[in-house]
């Protein structure tokens, strides 16, 4: 299952799977990891009845989330993940939001 694999895109959900040759974990297209994509990846395991797997993938996008305490960032490196690019980033506050109120699982 892919969204379990650590060669393609556990645990951080990147952009461009962990083993493709254009990955790259910081670049801002190739490999970091965008909260509107994982959270949309949680959404759609749990819509196909894999609940287990997007309570997992939650819990990681929120402890991920909450490890940069000074603030909310565009996106983030899905190896460390540290936060890059714009701090204070609306757009991903959204779906931490969102992450915890629509997901009741």
């Amino acid at each position: 299952d892919l969204a379990r694999s650590p060669q393609k895109f556990y645990p951080m959900m990147p952009s461009v799977s962990y083993d493709s040759p254009a990955y790259t974990s910081g670049d801002y297209f190739r490999g970091p990891t965008w909260l509107n994509t994982w959270y949309f990846v949680v959404m759609g395991l749990h819509n196909y009845g894999y609940s287990d797997m997007a309570t997992e993938l939650k819990e990681i996008l929120l402890s991920t989330c909450d490890r940069e305490k000074e603030d909310i960032y565009e996106y983030y490196n899905s190896v460390t993940g540290e936060g890059l690019g714009a701090a204070q980033f609306s757009w991903s506050a959204v779906f931490i939001i969102e992450t915890i109120l629509n997901s009741t699982y």
